[in-house]
């Protein structure tokens, strides 16, 4: 963005500008620096875009391979980081609970125990 910048700068001034014989030169040279600094910049982006795949490529080998793992401890999953650092354990509890309502005729009182009889007949 910068380099179209200082170009279309240049262009204007070269094209619209009225230039009197001794400041032709002076543009030339002017144009001819601005050129040599675009392809200085241009060289500068070249090297850092070599310098920004290398990083990725190394950054992409480091963690190669080192994903989550995933152990049972103590009856419980446990997942692990790659490098270790953190983990985490998932635990739960699970309660059933069942009732049947329906209950039939009552019985003699000596053996229904869900009126809270527990007498005997006792003979002698």
């Amino acid at each position: 963005m910068r380099n179209a910048l200082l170009a279309a700068s240049a262009l204007y001034a070269v094209a619209v500008l009225p230039v009197q014989a001794g400041e032709k030169e002076n543009l030339k040279a002017q144009i001819e620096a601005l050129k040599q600094q675009i392809a200085a910049q241009q060289k500068q982006l070249d090297e850092l875009s070599t310098q920004v795949q290398d990083v990725k490529v190394s950054t992409v080998n480091q963690f190669a391979g080192e994903g989550p793992k995933l152990a049972i401890k103590d009856a419980r999953p446990t997942y692990t980081s790659g490098d270790g650092k953190s983990s985490i354990s998932l635990r739960g509890r699970l309660s059933l609970d069942y009732a049947n309502y329906f209950q039939g005729r009552a019985g003699p009182l000596a053996t229904d125990f869900r009126r809270g009889s527990f007498a005997s007949i006792a003979r002698a």
